[in-house]
């Protein structure tokens, strides 16, 4: 008996898709995962799903609150798939890369056979990813649109022209991501997206058996008015991942990724926006509970907090226009609380302002203006707001110039910020030098693989003085 094409497509791929088990972590002390365990965890369910033969292998949905980087995760995990598979990740979510790739299945349908078809379409080797916003589409964008075969009247008969990318998910692997589900207000656009999570199919059109569909939406808490419950049948034929937001940690490794990648050509662009991220994280390091917050007003529409505000905050406000507008406030806390609200704007300006007025240059030449800064401090929170402040340009400082900086001069910084924190309160110090660590290592280990630190001889290599501030931190620290 001879095998179907869709038999023969998984047995192909099968052979190259290896089955990996991935470090999957949850949140700790929940059952939700942060967007690094959901990245781990559609990449084993796609290694899952591509040596099954499980007829009705369940979609993933994400449920959590806006902000916390499910969509981007979900990008991110189909980018590593694909370059796992050595396939090449195109996004047909732009209408572009849907023409160009029509085009290539045309030209591999007209060869003789169902072979030949079949080899030029792998030898294409793409991995396809397409973010569909349901909020967005009608009834026609998931199913197409009928036409009528015929011109007889009274025996012509209606077919469906299908949407492009449904043909393309046709002939090739990858994921289909179906964003704001719990948010369609659309009864008719609804049970078209239960289909395709269901069956993995878009009206007549059957998937490609190597696609996983994914989709993301909102708990009613989250979105009052807006989400709505998923309905039983569908939750229970699918796989429901709770989806937290990530460590402030987590964040800002991924943060550094970014602007490490946009930036990899510009030196002098990085610093500058990487000066802004330090100053949000030693912030957020100390007061976390500003890190995502859902005190959302309709009446106001005012903005609120979350990992994704936050990254937008930083990606719109290099460190050198915070500078440009020392001298107006008003203008800054407006910049601020567009993103991150009022309330959160008013706690964050003080230390940004400090920020602003502190020479870093003038700390590194002589740490012990440290102690002195914290003494002229006209109260408690002045004191702790920069110290705050004070991590986050040291963190810069030391990333842009570690090369330069002797270590000597680096651990006698840290000794100060250590002995001007625990004057505020004891205990401070530690966590000032924690938090100073802590962010170098991350933001280094980051960007060190695309920034050419080649230590001249005699020089200390940027690792060495890394293992040695480390340890320093930790001896000065360990009895607390």
């Amino acid at each position: 008996m001879s095998k179907s094409k869709d038999e023969v497509v998984r047995e192909e791929f099968i052979k190259e898709t290896p089955i990996k088990h991935y470090t999957i972590d949850v949140k700790p002390g929940t059952t939700n995962f942060t967007p690094n365990g959901v990245k781990a965890l559609i990449k084993h369910y796609y290694s899952v799903l591509a040596k099954s033969s499980y007829p009705s292998f369940p979609s993933l949905i994400l449920i959590g609150p806006p902000g916390v980087g499910k969509s981007t995760a979900v990008k991110e995990a189909v980018a590593e798939i694909a370059e796992l598979l050595g396939k090449k990740f195109i996004d047909i979510t732009k209408k572009e890369n849907r023409h160009k790739i029509l085009k290539l299945i045309d030209n591999c349908l007209n060869k003789p056979n169902e072979q030949d078809e079949r080899m030029c379409l792998d030898s294409l080797g793409y991995f396809v990813f397409l973010d569909l916003r349901l909020t967005e589409v009608e009834p026609s964008d998931l199913i197409g649109i009928p036409y009528r075969v015929g011109t007889d009247l009274d025996t012509s008969k209606m077919e469906y022209s299908p949407p492009t990318w449904a043909v393309i998910f046709h002939y090739f692997p990858g994921i289909l991501f179906l964003d704001e589900l719990s948010n369609i207000n659309r009864p008719d656009v609804m049970s078209i997206a239960y289909k395709l999570l269901i069956d993995r199919a878009a009206g007549f059109v059957n998937f490609n058996p190597n696609v996983l569909v994914v989709a993301a939406g909102n708990l009613p808490e989250h979105a009052p008015g807006i989400a709505q419950s998923l309905p039983p049948p569908v939750v229970n034929r699918s796989s429901i991942i709770y989806v937290d937001a990530p460590s402030i940690d987590e964040w800002y490794e991924w943060m550094v990724d970014v602007l490490s990648n946009v930036y990899k050509n510009n030196t002098n662009l990085f610093n500058d926006y990487m000066e802004t991220l330090n100053i949000v994280y030693a912030f957020l390091y100390n007061y976390p509970e500003y890190f995502i917050s859902f005190k959302y007003d309709p009446k106001s529409n005012e903005n609120f907090p979350t990992p994704r505000s936050w990254s937008h905050l930083v990606f719109t406000t290099p460190a050198s226009l915070l500078k440009s507008l020392a001298n107006k406030s008003d203008v800054i806390l407006a910049i601020l609380a567009s993103f991150i609200g009022n309330d959160t704007a008013n706690e964050f300006l003080p230390i940004l302002k400090e920020s602003i007025i502190i020479k870093v240059d003038d700390i590194i030449n002589k740490p012990e203006l440290i102690i002195e800064l914290i003494d002229r401090a006209e109260d408690e929170r002045s004191m702790i707001n920069r110290i705050v402040s004070l991590i986050g340009l040291l963190v810069s400082k030391f990333m842009r110039d570690i090369d330069k900086i002797p270590t000597d001069k680096i651990i006698k910084i840290i000794d100060n910020i250590k002995t001007a924190g625990d004057k505020i309160r004891p205990g401070l110090g530690c966590s000032a030098v924690q938090a100073i660590f802590t962010s170098i290592n991350l933001s280094m280990m980051r960007s060190l693989p695309k920034r050419s630190f080649i230590p001249r001889p005699g020089e200390e290599s940027p690792l060495s003085k890394l293992s040695k501030i480390g340890e320093h931190v930790f001896n000065i620290c360990k009895s607390r």
